[in-house]
C-alpha cells in the first residue's frame, strides 16, 4: 500500500513493503528517493532485506506526526524456518518543524547477534559531482562532496 501525505514544503510517497519512498520539494522540480531497501546484517555476515519480510503498515498520526507505522517479521533462514526479530518502523513529518524523521526498533535479538540495522537506507539525490554534499549523522556528523562513494 503506498501513503501520501505532504506539508508546506515536501510531499511524500511511501510503500512500506516495496522501501520505496519518494520526496518532492514543493514549488520546484526537486525530488529525492530511497535508494536500495532498509536491512540487517547480523553478526556471522548473513543480510536481511526489509522487503524479503511480512509487512504490516498503518498511517500513523498524532498530535505531533503524521506519517506511518510499519512493522517487519518473518525474516527467512536458509533453513524455512525464521528469524525472532521484529522491526518496528516509524516514517513520519514533525508537524512543528516540517522535518521528515525516522525511527526503528529491532526486538528478539541477543546480544552480539546483530551487527548493523539500516533503517532507512541511502537517499537518491542526483547531484553531480561537486553540486552537493551527504551529511552522514556519525558521531560529529560526516560531510561527504556528491558523487564520492559512502563505505559503511
Amino acid at each position: 500500500m503506498t501513503y501520501t501525505w505532504n506539508n508546506q514544503t515536501v510531499s511524500l510517497q511511501y510503500d512500506p513493503a516495496k522501501a520505496e519512498l519518494n520526496i518532492a520539494v514543493a514549488g520546484s522540480d526537486v525530488t529525492w528517493a530511497w535508494e536500495g531497501a532498509p536491512f540487517i546484517t547480523l553478526a556471522n555476515g548473513v543480510t536481511l532485506n526489509f522487503t524479503d519480510a511480512h509487512c504490516e503498515s498503518r498511517a500513523y498520526k498524532t498530535g505531533v506526526a503524521d506519517g506511518v507505522r510499519a512493522t517487519y517479521s518473518r525474516f527467512a533462514k536458509e533453513d524455512g524456518t525464521f528469524y525472532p526479530y521484529t522491526v518496528e518502523t516509524y516514517v513520519y513529518l514533525d508537524i512543528a518543524s516540517g522535518d521528515l524523521k525516522t525511527e526503528v526498533r529491532l526486538d528478539g535479538d541477543q546480544k552480539g547477534e546483530v551487527a548493523a540495522v539500516a533503517f532507512p537506507p541511502r537517499m537518491k539525490f542526483d547531484a553531480a559531482e561537486g553540486e552537493g554534499y551527504t551529511v552522514l549523522p556519525r558521531m560529529q556528523g560526516t560531510l561527504v562532496p556528491a558523487g564520492h562513494p559512502i563505505h559503511h
